[in-house]
């Protein structure tokens, strides 16, 4: 949908029950909300009236994961968890499991959600993340090569940022810790 929409495919009813005119509503509405983030796998499929300036204050794109982002993702989905519950694990062992792990992932193939899933999985044991890291890499792989679906025509992720967001503090949160200032 572009700007000439009629009026009577923005206020359609889909299966879902939301309508862009209900969405744009909860954007700008009375009850809408500063400091908001939108995100999409496809920005560029989103309604012109959905992204259009105001209502879309900055566009950042979220790439795939690093390999300082994966090892700082570990540390913090698996080796807090693991300093936390147990006395077996030193930080120089989840430092060192975390980089083993960050080292086996190609460049640029992989998204923050799917490695975020995969640990998450793993339920803060850094032995078991390494063990199943190697099989899941496996079968992701060619998923990742051939069907995935959270990529936009250039073969990325993308994510469109509504408000302010201040976009080097973005870059810190995606490559590698600390939290954006939303505002």
């Amino acid at each position: 949908m572009g700007m000439g929409a009629t009026m009577a495919s923005r206020t359609a009813r889909p299966k879902n029950g939301v309508t862009l005119s209900g969405l744009l509503n909860a954007l700008d509405g009375n009850s809408s909300q500063e400091g908001r983030l939108l995100t999409s796998n496809n920005p560029h499929a989103l309604d012109d009236a959905l992204t259009r300036p105001g209502r879309v204050d900055k566009r950042v794109h979220f790439g795939n994961m690093t390999e300082a982002a994966s090892r700082s993702m570990f540390m913090r989905l698996i080796g807090r968890s693991a300093l936390a519950h147990t006395a077996a694990f030193t930080m120089a062992d989840m430092e060192q499991y975390a980089t083993q792990f960050a080292d086996k992932f190609p460049v640029d193939a992989f998204t923050p959600a799917q490695i975020q899933n995969f640990l998450q999985g793993c339920r803060g044991d850094p032995t078991r993340a390494l063990q199943k890291i190697d099989g899941w890499l496996l079968q992701h792989h060619v998923k990742a090569d051939s069907t995935d679906k959270s990529v936009d025509s250039e073969g990325s992720s993308a994510s469109i940022v509504s408000h302010t967001v201040e976009v080097e503090e973005t870059e810190k949160l995606v490559n590698g810790g600390g939290a954006a200032k939303v505002g």
